[in-house]
């Protein structure tokens, strides 16, 4: 779910800022639109209360806890193991 939201909110504000920056040159207004639109306010106030589009609900993508303590170690000594295996040129 964390990754689903940074993604999201990656595109969007590039998404934003692209829009705002298209509109500052258009007016030929020398000031950053993205700084003006910061300081006018929240631009949707209520975007916390938006129903998703594609998937049910984000419970649809929860992960599940992360590893215990035993687990990341024997997974690292795997990791470590393979990498031992590697040749010159794959290093």
């Amino acid at each position: 779910m964390k990754r689903i939201l940074i993604v999201a909110m990656l595109v969007s504000s590039f998404v934003f800022s692209q829009t705002m920056r298209g509109s500052a040159n258009q007016n030929g207004n020398d000031e950053p639109a993205v700084l003006r639109a910061h300081t006018t306010g929240r631009i949707e106030p209520k975007a916390g209360n938006w129903r998703t589009w594609v998937i049910s609900s984000g419970k649809d993508y929860r992960v599940p806890p992360p590893p215990g303590r035993q687990e990341t170690r024997a997974e690292l000594k795997r990791l470590a193991e393979l990498i031992s295996q590697n040749d010159e040129q794959v290093r």
